[in-house]
């Protein structure tokens, strides 16, 4: 028979290993927001430099969604990234590095070869939205080499302009300045069928490594297309990389000319 002092222990014993069973099942709950019933955030950020070169600073702004809606809510907070990876989305890429915090961002040289983004969020708001620059940062470059892109596109449907064609001058490093028409165009001999340079819709605009070329006009049929090409014009090197941040030497690239002998059929 058990006497009244084992009767005790054993009795403190369940108390114990009791007090010990409730203190574990005893954890907060982790707060996983069920009750967070701020709106979603609508709209997309902007940014001011979307083609950035070392020791530009890059200012954010707020605009509003594709569909013209927007509720943002309280204060904004502001994340800079930089990526190797081309993304249309700043969730799916697998690596990416924060650079900075606020609206601003000024680039670095070891920027050089990423993309850059940045992320907002609002206060008074669920999620976030972000938005990337156009190419990955450019360098300023003692030398560098320019080449030369061609395509032609023929829009059966439209009632408009309805033949394309696009050159591009393409730099291997830096990034071009805005230049006007009458001077980009000496840089460039067209030839073959149609002679695109005699079309009157013709313009030309920056767009980092790339000058864009473009001329378009209106046919009631397809117009005949034969060896169009567009041919670098080497005596002209000098003046191209005046429009350039390259600051010593522009050669010509490879390929130094380019032409199309067929429309490319475009809805």
């Amino acid at each position: 028979m058990i006497n009244k002092g084992k009767w005790l222990g054993i009795l403190l014993l369940v108390l114990i290993f009791g007090m010990t069973v409730v203190g574990c099942d005893d954890k907060p709950t982790e707060n996983n927001n069920t009750n967070d019933n701020r709106p979603y955030l609508s709209g997309k950020p902007s940014i001011d430099n979307k083609y950035p070169v070392v020791g530009e600073t890059i200012t954010a702004g707020w605009m509003l969604g594709w569909s013209g809606n927007h509720n943002e809510i309280g204060t904004p907070s502001w994340i800079w990234y930089k990526t190797q990876e081309d993304s249309s989305s700043l969730s799916s890429v697998k690596n990416k590095t924060a650079i900075g915090y606020g609206n601003t961002y000024t680039v670095r040289q070891d920027d050089v070869g990423f993309w850059i983004w940045v992320e907002v969020s609002f206060s008074g708001n669920k999620g976030s939205e972000s938005t990337k620059t156009y190419s990955t940062v450019i360098g300023i470059p003692a030398t560098a080499n320019v080449s030369v892109s061609m395509r032609a596109l023929y829009f059966p449907s439209r009632s408009l302009n309805n033949h394309f064609a696009e050159v591009k001058l393409i730099l291997s490093d830096g990034r071009w300045n805005n230049v006007s028409y009458s001077t980009a165009s000496q840089w460039l001999t067209m030839s073959g069928t149609p002679l695109v340079s005699s079309w009157t819709n013709s313009y030309v605009f920056a767009q980092g490594r790339e000058l864009v070329f473009s001329y378009w006009t209106r046919s009631d049929t397809a117009l005949p297309i034969s060896n169009l090409r567009a041919t670098l014009n080497s005596d002209q090197l000098s003046e191209m990389r005046s429009n350039t941040n390259v600051y010593n030497t522009l050669t010509i690239g490879t390929p130094s000319s380019a032409s199309v002998s067929q429309w490319t059929i475009s809805d």
